[in-house]
């Protein structure tokens, strides 16, 4: 008969782990969850993940992956120059300055649309084509009707009438958020087909204006003489045709295969999202859980806090547990004055306030990732410390470890060879609990304005400014505390299936 291999104390271990459901079905989702966070920068991002330019082809999100996940180095833009880019939003854009891919994709989808409106004449013009005689006179006609159709409608438009919010705006009266709020909330009253309407007209309002004094006065008080009527009239019979404004803009064919690819939420989590009417706002399409106070997508915050909050417990945790067990295994095999000695030295760290520490490092050192990393790590490493050095006290004793000394091992080799693999219990029992304690800590240090920077997603944060805003934003409150709540308890689900799989009393060492 061939021979059977006996499965190893960790594999039924692990089989008895896998055989409790609940925390074994809570760890596959959250670690599903942890890792999907890892492509945040291709789901939720201001970068794009591919841009066409002329040509050449970009990938923004890629240059900057390791920064955007990691914090380390620094960030490789693309360049506003570089894709063509010089203005956004009807700002100007430095041309070394990153570019502002959201404005950049419209700014193509706007090219594109200008040149599809041309003739083919125009088409012909643009592309650089030999145009013959004729075909340059019906061209030269063709322009000029299209002026006094532009200036016509134009005319029309100033002639419209239009509310006393949206005259500001368009005569780029509207100075404080307040009036742009109001300004957009007149907007979203609409229907979405005469809001896109009502956008594309104020848009050329607000450039005529730009452009004319004798605009602005059109709309606000629309008394003209006949002199200066016909002066304005003039003015527009003197913009620009699309064919004129092409050839300025330096369009050419390569301009219709020009395209961005924009992650789903083309938000980051730092910046302040576009046309919300205040802020925070409460949960609406398409920012599903609202903003912050910040005017940010409290969505994408949560999100990357998540992946925050997981990372930093993870790292916490190890060098906690990593210089703790260290510390044990060092107190347990040795004893005797290194024992007392060292208790002594761990129960003294372990009375100095942790609060107090953490606020005076913060108004030192100021608030980061990394010092928060450490206070925790140096403040979690005791409670292991007490629970390996007595597993090592009851290990040392055992008849394997006089073998070993028997037969002349070193010390070293007995620790992390023999006695640790067989001490490892603690450690792995506890640390899901103490991941969840770790999560908590920071929630409360965000909370109380001692943990990471403002600027940093967070779910303590966000339920600090809830308080602020004195509890009024109730999805400041629901949804950090939801997540919180589904992710502590899918740890703690962890954490009892963990312990239960590798108590001693199923699975003796001596069995």
């Amino acid at each position: 008969m061939p021979s059977t291999k006996s499965a190893s104390l960790l594999q039924l271990r692990l089989r008895k782990f896998r055989r409790i459901k609940r925390g074994y079905y809570s760890f596959l989702v959250l670690a599903c969850a942890y890792l999907a966070t890892f492509f945040l920068p291709f789901l939720m991002n201001n970068r794009a993940i591919v841009v066409l330019h002329e040509g050449s082809w970009h990938f923004p999100a890629f240059r900057s992956y390791i920064h955007d996940v990691t914090g380390i180095g620094s960030s490789h833009i693309v360049q506003a120059q570089t894709l063509g880019q010089s203005e956004a939003g009807g700002r100007s854009v430095s041309g070394d300055a990153e570019a502002l891919y959201r404005h950049l994709k419209k700014q193509y989808a706007a090219d594109a649309a200008i040149i599809e409106s041309l003739s083919p004449l125009a088409k012909k013009r643009l592309f650089g084509e030999d145009l013959s005689a004729e075909e340059t006179k019906i061209l030269k006609q063709d322009e000029k009707n299209l002026h006094e159709e532009q200036a016509q409608d134009n005319l029309k438009r100033l002639e419209a009438p239009i509310s006393p919010i949206a005259r500001s705006f368009v005569t780029n009266q509207l100075y404080t958020s307040t009036d742009k709020n109001r300004y957009y909330e007149e907007l979203n009253e609409l229907r979405p087909e005469k809001r896109v309407e009502t956008e594309r007209d104020h848009a050329a309002l607000k450039k005529l204006c730009s452009e004319s004094s004798l605009a602005v006065q059109k709309l606000t008080t629309g008394d003209l003489t006949s002199e200066e009527q016909t002066q304005l009239s003039q003015q527009l019979l003197e913009d620009k045709t699309p064919l004129e404004t092409a050839l300025d803009k330096g369009l050419n064919r390569y301009t219709l295969d020009n395209f961005v690819l924009m992650p789903p939420l083309d938000y980051s989590p730092y910046e302040k999202v576009e046309n919300v009417s205040r802020a925070p706002a409460h949960p609406s399409w398409p920012h599903i859980m609202g903003t912050d106070a910040g005017g940010r997508d409290v969505f994408i915050r949560m999100t990357y806090a998540f992946r925050l909050s997981i990372t930093l417990a993870l790292i916490v945790v190890g060098v906690a547990y990593t210089f703790g067990t260290l510390t044990g295994a060092l107190l347990g095999y040795y004893g005797r004055w290194i024992d007392i000695l060292g208790l002594r030295l761990v129960e003294i760290w372990s009375a100095v306030p942790f609060l107090y520490t953490v606020m005076i490092l913060a108004q030192i050192f100021g608030r980061s990732f990394t010092m928060l990393c450490g206070i925790l790590a140096a403040f979690g490493w005791m409670s292991i410390t007490y629970y390996i050095r007595g597993e090592f006290y009851r290990e040392k004793s055992r008849d394997y470890v006089a073998a070993a000394l028997a037969t002349g091992e070193s010390d070293l080799s007995i620790i992390f060879k023999h006695i640790l693999p067989n001490a490892l219990t603690p450690i792995i029992t506890y640390a899901p609990f103490a991941t969840v304690a770790t999560i908590s800590s920071l929630v409360a240090l965000d909370y109380l304005g001692f943990g990471l920077p403002p600027s940093e997603p967070s779910w303590g944060q966000l339920l600090r400014q809830a308080r602020e805003e004195s509890l009024n934003d109730w999805h400041l409150i629901v949804f950090p505390l939801g997540a919180m709540f589904i992710t502590l308890q899918l740890i703690v689900f962890i954490g009892e299936a963990v312990r239960e799989a590798f108590d001693p009393k199923v699975f003796s060492r001596l069995r």
